[in-house]
């Protein structure tokens, strides 16, 4: 199994991902149960679609390897609890 993950390939899959899921709908629905409480870059769209491609990726995703996708998409980004 390759453990390389190409940037260009996640930004390619999470905008298919993304494309596929009404983003103000998902956005709206995060709102409404406080998933989502404060502007953020992450926004409930988005952690939807690096779940969903971490959940393809690595079966189980642990929350490093979600902050790793997270990372090559917001470089810099960082969760706090």
């Amino acid at each position: 199994m390759n453990n390389i993950i190409n940037s260009d390939d996640v930004k390619k899959q999470l905008e298919e991902i993304s494309n596929f899921f009404n983003k103000d709908s998902i956005n709206e629905i995060a709102r409404a149960t406080n998933f989502v409480q404060r502007e953020s870059k992450l926004d409930g769209s988005m952690f939807l679609s690096v779940f969903t491609l971490g959940m393809n990726m690595y079966g189980t995703p642990t929350l490093q390897q979600l902050i790793g996708l997270l990372n090559i998409i917001i470089p810099g980004f960082e969760i706090s609890r």
